[in-house]
């Protein structure tokens, strides 16, 4: 592919273009693909080998996120007796480790205000430092 000068396998897409051709050029028969997706699956857990790409790191994170402040939404809903939609854009701008971090502390939290005062912070502290 070097010498027909493709730009598969730039620096960032090496390895999601490696994989691309090796999709293309495997094709597996509609009755067997199942099978397939699920001995891949079962190897993968063995293995502990979950690859992701360059390219699908960012839509894996963001995926991530949008799960752990969906949960974390419900569950103090859930605990202060709150509602869900009021709770989510509050975590909107958290980072990652600022949601695991709050899910901890949500243990220890005694009241709605203690938890919305504890995000407050939080971004505060995240503005400073970005």
């Amino acid at each position: 592919m070097y010498t027909y000068n493709y730009r598969l396998f730039d620096r960032y897409n090496r390895h999601a273009a490696s994989f691309a051709v090796l999709d293309w050029v495997m094709i597996i028969p509609k009755e067997v693909e199942p099978l397939f997706n699920e001995q891949l699956e079962k190897f993968e857990k063995e293995k502990k080998m979950y690859y992701i790409t360059q390219m699908q790191r960012p839509s894996y994170e963001k995926g991530k996120k949008e799960g752990v402040s969906k949960m974390l939404s419900r569950q103090i809903a859930k605990k202060f007796d709150s509602q869900v939609r009021r709770e989510s854009p509050r975590l909107r701008n958290l980072r990652s480790d600022d949601l695991m971090e709050l899910a901890e502390e949500l243990f220890i939290l005694n009241s709605l205000t203690d938890v919305h005062n504890w995000i407050n912070e939080r971004k505060k502290l995240n503005k400073q430092n970005a």
